[in-house]
């Protein structure tokens, strides 16, 4: 088989007749070799930090003031006062970090 395209989450995959170039290729993983799915706190190890567990964004200067999201785009840098917006988690599936306030 030949399959055209990219490696994109959710991107159709076509099935064409076999020619002597592939643009794509896959390896058969047997489920009881897969690695085990990630849970709430694991530590993500290329990453260094825990997944699904809330944590707080500290300034290193004497203040130890947080970051606080006041919009999608838009931080600043606040005394702790308990808000999710001075909350984040890291999602393990989309390696990225969220707001506990709205994703």
């Amino acid at each position: 088989m030949n399959i055209r395209g990219g490696d994109e989450l959710g991107m159709e995959v076509k099935v064409e007749k076999a020619t002597s170039a592939w643009s794509s290729k896959f390896e058969i993983m047997y489920s009881d070799t897969m690695p085990a799915e990630i849970k709430k706190g694991d530590l993500n190890p290329r990453w260094g930090l825990k997944h699904d567990v809330t944590f707080h964004i500290v300034t290193e200067l004497d203040s130890k003031r947080y970051l606080d999201m006041l919009a999608p785009d838009r931080f600043v840098i606040k005394t702790p006062n308990g808000f999710k917006t001075q909350s984040f988690y890291f999602d393990g599936l989309s390696k990225t970090i969220k707001s506990s306030s709205n994703d």
